[in-house]
């Protein structure tokens, strides 16, 4: 009798243990969520819809001035910015791309802890899949805010760019359309 006292007393501490443990890694999923939605909301406040609107703009004036191109003499400075400009073209599709697959990912990520909180409140995992997969989960996001920054640094620096050149642009496409 007293043996089995003392396994249900040890049994009792052992789940107890347990349960704490789970809910520091429940509280510390919560603080991985917090992150996943400021790195969302970072990409969401990013100007997405700015950069679409670039890459069609530079896209239209690059297929007009193309077919132009052969038909008027411009000087060097002209040429200068149509070749930066031409370039912006590849860079705005590109970060465009970039925007969206980070969207996916935080998205994703964010469903995986989502799941794993539940998965910890109805007791369905082991301590030791919570652990491993919550150190996974937070490798990367980790790993995704480390790439946000300097993106945001790029798109910052190619929308600049694009309205310092655009403006250049349509004033020279409008004085062809106008011949």
């Amino acid at each position: 009798m007293k043996q089995l006292i003392f396994i249900s007393v040890i049994i009792s501490l052992m789940i107890s243990c347990t349960n704490i443990e789970n809910q520091k890694y429940s509280e510390k999923i919560d603080s991985l969520i917090n992150i996943a939605q400021t790195t969302h909301n970072e990409l969401l406040n990013a100007k997405l819809d700015s950069i679409v609107t670039a890459y069609q703009d530079v896209n239209n004036n690059i297929e007009f001035f193309k077919k132009k191109l052969n038909d008027s003499k411009y000087d060097s400075n002209f040429l200068k910015d149509y070749s930066k400009y031409s370039r912006l073209d590849k860079k705005l599709k590109s970060l465009n791309k970039e925007f969206k697959k980070m969207i996916r990912e935080v998205e994703y990520s964010k469903s995986q802890l989502d799941n794993l909180k539940k998965d910890i409140k109805n007791k369905v995992l082991e301590f030791e899949k919570i652990k491993e997969y919550f150190k996974s989960e937070k490798k990367a996001l980790d790993n995704l805010t480390k790439e946000l920054s300097p993106v945001l640094t790029k798109t910052k620096k190619d929308l600049k760019l694009y309205k310092q050149l655009q403006a250049k642009m349509d004033s020279i496409r409008k004085k062809i359309e106008t011949k």
